[in-house]
C-alpha cells in the first residue's frame, strides 16, 4: 500500500516519467503508435497488451475515436445524398416542363385531324347500326325456339329424377347387403377355424383317455381325470360346431339378401334406362336449338361488336379533341410549374452542396493526425497509468 501511495503521489516519479530519456529516444525513432503501446507494455507489465487494450489504446493516442469518425462519415454520406436528390429533382422537373411544352404543340396539331375523324365514325356508326338490325332479328327468333326446346326438358327431367333415385338407393342399399355378405362370410371361415381346432383337441383328448384306461400301470384319478379332459373338449367342440352352423345360416340369409339387392338393383336400372333415352333425344334437340341460336346470335354479336367499334371510334374522337384542347392549358400550366420548382432545386442544391463542403471539411479534421507535442503527450499518460496499475506493482 505504501509503494502504492508513493508511485500515485511522488512528484519525482512524475518527473522521471516526463522527461524519460528513453521514452523519448522511442518518440524520436519512428516507431509507429502500435509498435510505441507494446514497447511500454513489455517495459511496464512484461507481456503484450490484449486486443481490447490495444484498440482503446490505440484511439486514445490518436485521438480518433470510432465515433466521432464514424458520425462524420455518416454527415458527409447524408450530405452527398441530399445533393444527389436535389440534382436528380432538378433534372426530373427540367425533362417535365420539355415534355409538357411538346405535349401541349402535339395536341394543338391534332385539333383539326380530330374534327375528321369525328365526321368518319358518325357516318361509320350508321352503316354498322343499319347491317345489324337483321340479325338482331335472326337471333331474337333463334332465342325463342330454344327456349321452347328447354320447356320441353323439365317434364322429361322430372320423371327421371325419381327413377335415378331408385337406381341411387338400390345401389346403396346393395352394396350395405354386399358388406354384410363379406362378413358373415368371415364370421364363417373364424367358426370353421374354431371348430376344426376344436375338435381336433376332442379326438387327441379321447384317444389320450382311451389309452390310460387300457393302461394297467395307470391310476384310477389318472383314468379319471384324461375321461374328464376328454369330456370337456368333446363339448367345446360340440359347442363350436353349432356356432358354426348359425354363422353357416346366417351367411346363407346374407346372401339372399344380397341377390334379392342385385335383382332390385337391375329392375331398377332397367325402368330407368327408357327415361334417360327420352331425356337424351330431348336434350339432341334443346342443343341443335341452341346451336342455331349460337350461330345467330354470334352474327348478331359480329355486328354489335362492329357498331360498338364504330360508336367507340367516335367517342374517342370526340374525347380526343376535347383532351387536346384541355391538354395544351395544363400542359402549359405544368411547364410554368416546372420551371418555377426547377428554380427552387437550383437553389437547394447550391445549399446542399454548401453543406457537403462543410462535411467534407469536417471528416478531414477528424481524419488527421494528433500534432507531435498531443503524441508525446499521450505517450507520457500511458506509460504513467500502466506504471500505477496494481498488476505493475505486483510484478515490481
Amino acid at each position: 500500500m505504501r509503494q502504492e501511495l508513493y508511485l500515485i503521489n511522488s512528484s519525482e516519479i512524475q518527473a522521471k516519467v516526463a522527461n524519460s530519456p528513453w521514452l523519448e529516444r522511442l518518440l524520436g525513432s519512428g516507431t509507429n503508435d502500435l509498435a510505441m503501446i507494446e514497447e511500454l507494455y513489455f517495459a511496464a507489465l512484461s507481456r503484450p497488451p490484449a486486443a481490447d487494450e490495444r484498440d482503446k489504446l490505440l484511439e486514445y493516442v490518436t485521438g480518433k475515436t470510432k465515433a466521432a469518425l464514424e458520425q462524420a462519415e455518416a454527415g458527409k454520406r447524408a450530405a452527398e445524398e441530399v445533393v444527389a436528390k436535389r440534382r436528380g429533382e432538378f433534372e426530373k422537373a427540367k425533362a417535365e416542363g420539355d415534355s409538357a411544352e411538346k405535349t401541349a404543340q402535339d395536341f394543338e396539331k391534332m385539333i383539326a385531324n380530330a374534327k375528321a375523324v369525328v365526321a368518319q365514325a358518325a357516318a361509320a356508326l350508321a352503316e354498322a347500326n343499319k347491317t345489324a338490325e337483321p340479325r338482331r332479328q335472326e337471333a331474337a327468333e333463334a332465342k325463342q325456339v330454344e327456349g321452347l326446346a328447354g320447356n320441353q326438358m323439365k317434364p322429361v327431367e322430372a320423371r327421371l329424377a325419381p327413377l335415378t333415385q331408385a337406381v341411387t338407393d338400390a345401389t346403396a342399399a346393395k352394396a350395405a347387403l354386399d358388406k354384410a355378405l363379406a362378413e358373415a362370410r368371415g364370421a364363417t371361415t373364424q367358426a370353421q377355424q374354431v371348430y376344426d381346432a376344436a375338435e381336433k383337441a376332442a379326438q387327441e383328448a379321447a384317444a389320450k383317455s382311451k389309452q390310460l384306461a387300457e393302461a394297467p400301470n395307470k391310476s384310477a384319478d389318472e383314468q379319471k381325470q384324461a375321461a374328464a379332459d376328454a369330456e370337456g373338449k368333446r363339448k367345446a367342440a360340440d359347442g363350436a360346431k353349432a356356432a358354426l352352423t348359425q354363422a353357416q345360416q346366417r351367411q346363407q340369409q346374407a346372401q339372399a339378401q344380397a341377390d334379392g339387392a342385385s335383382q332390385k338393383l337391375a329392375a331398377a336400372t332397367a325402368l330407368r334406362k327408357p327415361a334417360e333415352e327420352g331425356l337424351a333425344k330431348v336434350k339432341n334437340l334443346v342443343a341443335a336449338a341452341a346451336e342455331v341460336f349460337q350461330m345467330a346470335d354470334k352474327g348478331r354479336a359480329e355486328a354489335e361488336t362492329v357498331v360498338a367499334g364504330a360508336k367507340g371510334e367516335a367517342d374517342k374522337a370526340a374525347a380526343a379533341l376535347k383532351a387536346a384542347e384541355q391538354a395544351a392549358a395544363e400542359k402549359r400550366k405544368l411547364a410554368d410549374q416546372a420551371k418555377a420548382s426547377r428554380d427552387k432545386l437550383a437553389g437547394e442544391e447550391q445549399a446542399a452542396a454548401a453543406k457537403l463542403a462543410g462535411a467534407a471539411q469536417e471528416l478531414e479534421a477528424v481524419k488527421a493526425p494528433p500534432t507531435p507535442a498531443q503524441r508525446q503527450q499521450a505517450f507520457r499518460d500511458l506509460l504513467w497509468a500502466l506504471l500505477n496499475t496494481k498488476e505493475f506493482l505486483l510484478n515490481h
